[in-house]
């Protein structure tokens, strides 16, 4: 049964812990499509109330980001739509609003599931009458759609094969990511919408602007 936009499937029930992780992706996600691997080593500059990011071209500069330490890791995209597909059906679906691409460390704390989720609903991303980013996503009746993707944490550095070692295993990874929607349920007071963990997705969307933010729960600068 397909959904309406808006809506979203249950939240799934772990699995077994041999149940492997399979997560592609299609359209402008496909296989391991642009900023998968999350390829940056620096910080982003922000104002003083730390929720809407400058871009004023600073140097990059290597910081936590790039150590072996990290912890969550999450793209947000500000979008006019998207969709996850899992064999053929609507899993879930939103107009305006993020699309976030989320992956675990099994290193993830509490805190570190909570911080990201809150950043990420106080982030100020939407164009104000202004035409700035001056606006978060509740002054703007936006929704969230979240897909787990742990090809985040891919490794580049010998071969042309990615390593994946440092995303969490599926056992792990499983109850810190149905922890992390719990977490952005209780910020939009309602579930959001969301792909489902280990499935093989089909995700379609259109980035608006576009606007694309690299997030690390260990990278706070």
């Amino acid at each position: 049964m397909q959904l309406k936009r808006g809506t979203t499937s249950p939240l799934p029930s772990p699995p077994g812990a041999d149940q492997p992780q399979r997560a592609a992706t299609a359209g402008v996600l496909r296989g391991f499509g642009t900023l998968s691997f999350a390829m940056y080593c620096g910080s982003q500059n922000r104002d003083p109330s730390g929720n809407s990011p400058r871009f004023n071209h600073a140097p990059l500069k290597t910081g936590r980001f790039c150590d072996k330490t990290t912890a969550m890791r999450a793209v947000i995209q500000r979008v006019s739509e998207a969709k996850v597909e899992i064999e053929g059906q609507t899993a879930g679906a939103i107009g305006r609003g993020l699309f976030v691409l989320a992956a675990m460390d099994a290193h993830d704390t509490a805190e570190d599931l909570s911080w990201t989720a809150g950043k990420i609903f106080r982030m100020r991303l939407f164009n104000d009458t202004n035409g700035v980013m001056n606006l978060d996503l509740s002054q703007v009746g936006g929704e969230i759609l979240v897909v787990s993707q742990f090809t985040l944490f891919a490794s580049t550095k010998k071969g042309n094969r990615p390593s994946f070692s440092r995303s969490a295993p599926p056992d792990a990874a499983l109850p810190l990511y149905l922890q992390f929607l719990r977490e952005m349920a209780l910020l939009l007071r309602r579930e959001p919408a969301q792909g489902r963990f280990g499935a093989d997705m089909k995700v379609s969307l259109m980035n608006d602007g576009p606007v694309t933010i690299l997030m690390d729960s260990r990278d706070r600068e």
